[in-house]
């Protein structure tokens, strides 16, 4: 799974966007829900530039061949880096996360899109 992720983004900004009551059954599970998407979450572009770097002319050519991403997705990522800098692409794997239960819910069908929205709220600052 590839998460594009802001460079700023915490815990605290992360429950913060989800706007829970502070003390709450919420904030917690939102925290569980932080843990789950960045815990054990390798930083690609960190990957490629220490380790690849002179194996593969480009980052779009690393995320193409080593990776294995479809070409569509590589062009999206290039395009989503481009215009928002503050962004960095992590490779998740779906088990890395010990807490199978919260790992099914967070990247449901039904539960991903909203996490989504917080994730991709606007941490530039």
């Amino acid at each position: 799974m590839i998460l594009c992720l802001s460079n700023t983004l915490t815990k605290e900004r992360f429950i913060s966007a989800a706007k829970v009551e502070p003390g709450s059954f919420a904030e917690n599970m939102f925290g569980r829900i932080y843990e789950t998407v960045t815990s054990e979450a390798m930083d690609l572009k960190k990957d490629y530039e220490t380790y690849y770097v002179d194996e593969y002319d480009t980052f779009e050519s690393f995320l193409f061949r080593k990776e294995n991403l479809d070409a569509k997705d590589v062009e999206g990522i290039v395009e989503k880096l481009k215009n928002h800098p503050h962004l960095n692409v992590y490779s998740k794997s779906q088990d890395a996360y010990g807490d199978y239960t919260m790992e099914n819910l967070v990247f449901s069908d039904g539960m991903y899109p909203m996490i989504e929205k917080i994730i991709e709220t606007n941490f530039e600052s």
